[in-house]
């Protein structure tokens, strides 16, 4: 049975990073089923994606009333979904990471090796100014809030490397520190990409395959599936 994306999202620890990132609670939505539930959802969903613009213009400075105006709603409309701004912007980066999420898994459960589809999504991950434009700029205006994204997801790569490591696919010690690793170099390659115009996707595969190095990757191995050609990639606004 094919894995999932080790970037797949981890709800256990979205749900910690927002815990974390403000020590208000962020307002439930009422579970009763019916038209008026699905449309507080689909409000919801709508102020977040607009919440993600003016973010991504913005920056994490950026007002709950910008929000608003940029919804074309009252700001207590805002208020009454998000009580607070850390509340908005963890969900905004962290509902676009999921949407990437679930877009990146569509392209690795099509591939068979494990070694691949472990390393594929960083370099999916890595070109998001082609495919994911908004969530791009995002990412780079609130570039100190991306350590939600990380938190998300190193509970679900530390898992792809547990099953690589039964399976004898790789020979690792250290795995904690070595998930650690991992993300602290991704958020540098990703930082790399999005605030250096001339960086290049070749220039991001190279610093990949480098750091696949720190996962006990041989370097033979390495350098070919950090190069390996990659399917056509489309921008998904």
């Amino acid at each position: 049975m094919t894995k999932s994306s080790s970037l797949k999202v981890d709800t256990n620890a979205i749900e910690y990073s927002l815990n974390m990132a403000s020590k208000s609670k962020i307002i439930p939505i009422a579970p009763e089923l019916g038209r008026k539930s699905a449309y507080v959802a689909r409000n919801r969903a709508a102020l977040i994606r607009a919440a993600q613009h003016v973010f991504a213009e913005t920056g994490p400075t950026a007002t709950m009333e910008a929000v608003a105006a940029y919804a074309e709603v009252a700001p207590s409309t805002v208020y009454k979904h998000f009580e607070t701004k850390e509340n908005l912007l963890s969900l905004a980066l962290l509902e676009a990471f999921s949407q990437w999420s679930e877009w990146a898994q569509t392209l690795t459960a099509k591939t068979a090796d494990p070694l691949t589809r472990l390393v594929l999504p960083m370099r999916l991950f890595v070109r998001l100014r082609t495919t994911h434009p908004l969530f791009a700029q995002l990412v780079k205006s609130c570039f100190g809030e991306v350590h939600k994204i990380v938190a998300a997801t190193n509970t679900g790569f530390a898992e792809e490397l547990r099953h690589l490591r039964d399976t004898k696919v790789l020979v690792i010690d250290n795995l904690e520190i070595r998930v650690m690793n991992h993300g602290s170099v991704l958020t540098g390659i990703i930082e790399m990409q999005l605030n250096k115009p001339d960086s290049t996707d070749d220039d991001a595969d190279t610093a990949i395959e480098i750091a696949l190095g720190m996962l006990c990757i041989s370097a033979a191995k390495a350098k070919k599936i950090a190069h390996a050609p990659l399917p056509r990639l489309l921008s998904q606004v």
